[in-house]
């Protein structure tokens, strides 16, 4: 899967653990779970998930899997940060709710947790005002946190994750769709 000269300098094989880097992503398994990070925004996702997932599910077909998912986050931030509070609470605060008159002053931060069934599996959204930071300042943002997961039925798990897995586009589009949908 990963060629001795595409290996970063720091990584860990162990009985329990392997942590390999590469110039596009992160890779690390433990034994309840195998984890692909990307790296770089300017890749082929799908090609990655395919060289890689897609090959130990096929060689490992006989481990018990349990469950796949995707995983994505971004950070909202505006343009003008004083209106990140009126934004905020125009998006997770309405005036009718009976808990607005108790966070009616300006620095309360709002957040929303969404979930519903979609193709693939459950989608789980979760929003929460942060604080982020560069170099030279820190500003208010909203992290949004978005999983993708399938619980695996008993029959044929690794065609169940081999079908999610080629989702990924379909889950990437479904995020940045509703990410758009605010002004992202």
């Amino acid at each position: 899967m990963f060629s001795p000269e595409d290996v970063q300098a720091n990584f860990v094989f162990t009985p329990m653990a392997v942590n390999i880097s590469t110039q596009e992503i992160s890779f690390l398994a433990v034994p309840d779970r195998i984890q692909l990070g990307f790296l770089n925004e300017k890749v082929n996702f799908q090609k990655l998930i395919q060289k890689t997932l897609v090959r130990i599910v096929r060689e490992l077909h006989h481990t018990p899997f349990q469950a796949v998912g995707f995983n994505f986050a971004w950070n909202l931030s505006l343009e003008n940060p004083k209106e990140f509070g009126k934004l905020n609470r125009k998006l997770f605060l309405s005036p009718g709710n009976p808990l607005a008159k108790y966070f009616d002053e300006e620095p309360c931060r709002f957040g929303s947790y969404l979930s519903k069934n979609v193709d693939m599996g459950r989608l789980r959204l979760d929003i929460k005002p942060i604080l982020a930071s560069t170099k030279d300042s820190s500003y208010e943002c909203l992290h949004f946190a978005f999983n993708y997961n399938l619980t695996l039925k008993e029959e044929d798990k690794s065609k169940q994750i081999i079908e999610f897995l080629g989702s990924w586009d379909k889950a990437f589009s479904m995020s940045t769709e509703m990410l758009k949908t605010i002004g992202a």
